[in-house]
Parts: structure tokens; C-alpha cells; sequence
């Protein structure tokens, strides 16, 4: 990513960070120094070994980023979002 990173986040579907500056979510592609942005991060991030999840920054919603590279709502609001598995 090159960036600083508020956060990083990895587990069995991979690895990411959060860019400090501008808070995009970074997904390492597993080639050296290649990573590939994916979305907003919001209020908060959690994986487990299936989807990314974030919380939105305005608490109203819930989302779900799948390996294909999709984000689909899966509720909300929320006040904190958790992952395991």
C-alpha cells in the first residue's frame, strides 16, 4: 500500500489495512507491494474466514464484502460489529 495504516486486518481470507489518511480499505493481491482497493472502511472493520465486514460511519448499516469483490447490505443499524470463524 506504501501508506500508513490506522488498521490491519487479516485472517484465513487474507490480509488488509485501512489507509490512515484517507480511510479506503486495502486488500493485499499476494504479490509483493500490490494491493488493491476495495471500499470505504466506516466506523469499523472485522473478517472472518468467509467476508470482510464494515460498519458504516453513519451506524445505519451493516455490510459484507465478499472474495468476488462485492459488498452487499446485511443489516443495521449497529452500534459495533464483531467477526469470528
Amino acid at each position: 500500500m506504501g501508506e500508513p495504516a490506522r488498521a490491519i486486518h487479516g485472517g484465513q481470507l487474507g490480509l488488509f489495512t485501512v489507509n490512515l489518511q484517507t480511510g479506503r480499505l486495502w486488500q493485499y493481491t499476494g504479490e509483493p507491494n500490490v494491493w488493491a482497493a476495495i471500499g470505504d472502511s466506516g466506523a469499523a472493520v472485522a473478517t472472518d474466514s468467509r467476508a470482510l465486514y464494515r460498519f458504516a460511519a453513519d451506524g445505519k448499516s451493516v455490510w459484507r464484502w465478499s472474495p468476488a469483490g462485492d459488498w452487499s447490505r446485511i443489516g443495521g443499524p449497529a452500534a459495533a460489529i464483531a467477526a469470528n470463524g
